[in-house]
């Protein structure tokens, strides 16, 4: 499984679409024996990357909130002041 794979869809709801049966290979198009080499995978492959999955989601979610805390805390830092050297003489 390459990350090209899932490059045009969120991987957890992808997931959850093919799971629940609204969208039959979900928005990859991949069936599962594609996405995991078996054509019925078990509860715990299934449970387990979904768990993974979320925890990545998770942690995108909290780094985003992060910078936008720093960005509001310290807006001055992300903007070229003058004078500063930043253009050729």
């Amino acid at each position: 499984m390459s990350p090209a794979d899932y490059a045009c869809a969120p991987v957890v709801l992808d997931t959850s679409l093919r799971g629940t049966g609204l969208m039959r290979n979900g928005l990859t198009g991949l069936t599962y024996e594609q996405e995991l080499g078996e054509a019925n995978p078990a509860a715990y492959a299934l449970w387990s990357g979904t768990a993974i999955d979320l925890y990545f989601t998770l942690g995108g979610v909290l780094f985003l909130a992060a910078a936008i805390a720093y960005r509001r805390v310290r807006p001055g830092r992300w903007r070229l002041r003058r004078g500063s050297g930043s253009r050729p003489a």
